[in-house]
């Protein structure tokens, strides 16, 4: 089997509907698999990729019908899945650069990351925003985050089977491409002591339905 990226994304608004080209021969694809393919692409060009939309034809009932019964080892085989979260916006991209640059300095040197519930904020993530000695720039931080916690991908039911049958995870949101274990950092900072005097919509936005779909996953994370 040629190894490939799966990608998982949300399908978006119909219209207007974006050209894309797959070898070499054109294809219209809504606008949000259209940039996941340009995120996809920006990150990991000489790689073969999977999305649904385009590798299934959408006009044949029995495929899809087929395709649906083995989505699970689609993903399961893949080599990495790709959360396409979407665009860069309220203040994603500043949340996503300042969480990723400390939890990546905070990995072990075996490049192991495994979260667990008991697991502590990763210390180079807490060391960093305690350095900031500015509680705007710490508001900022948690703006973001609860904004991104909130983003419509968090709360497809699709994404659970996607992102628990996978063998390697990566959020694209924007430019960047982080490791999924950092959403761990969310769920135990809503924990913290102290945290809801900053912003207690936060600690709603990490308890809420949406983010309980994925926090599954928090003890399993096992990507860099």
């Amino acid at each position: 089997m040629v190894p490939y990226l799966a990608i998982s994304y949300t399908w978006g608004e119909a219209e207007p509907p974006l050209t894309v080209f797959v070898n070499g021969e054109s294809r219209k694809v809504r606008r949000n698999c259209h940039y996941a393919l340009w995120q996809a692409r920006l990150h990991y060009a000489d790689s073969f990729i999977w999305i649904d939309s385009v590798c299934i034809d959408q006009e044949s009932l029995s495929e899809k019908s087929q395709q649906v019964a083995i989505m699970g080892a689609i993903y399961g085989q893949a080599v990495k899945v790709l959360a396409c979260i979407g665009p860069e916006a309220d203040d994603s991209d500043y949340m996503l650069g300042f969480s990723d640059r400390f939890t990546n300095e905070d990995l072990d040197a075996s490049g192991n990351n495994t979260i667990t519930s008991e697991a502590p904020l990763p210390k180079a993530l807490m060391q960093g925003l305690e350095a900031t000695k500015s509680p705007a720039e710490f508001q900022r931080f948690l703006n973001g985050s609860q904004n991104f916690i909130g983003r419509t991908y968090w709360s497809r039911v699709w994404i659970l089977q996607e992102l628990m049958m996978a063998r390697s995870r990566r959020i694209l949101c924007g430019e960047h491409d982080v490791p999924f274990a950092l959403m761990s950092n969310m769920d135990i900072l809503a924990n913290t002591d102290g945290i809801e005097c900053f912003n207690p919509r936060f600690q709603q936005a990490v308890h809420g339905s949406a983010f309980t779909i994925i926090e599954g996953l928090l003890s399993t994370a096992h990507d860099r």
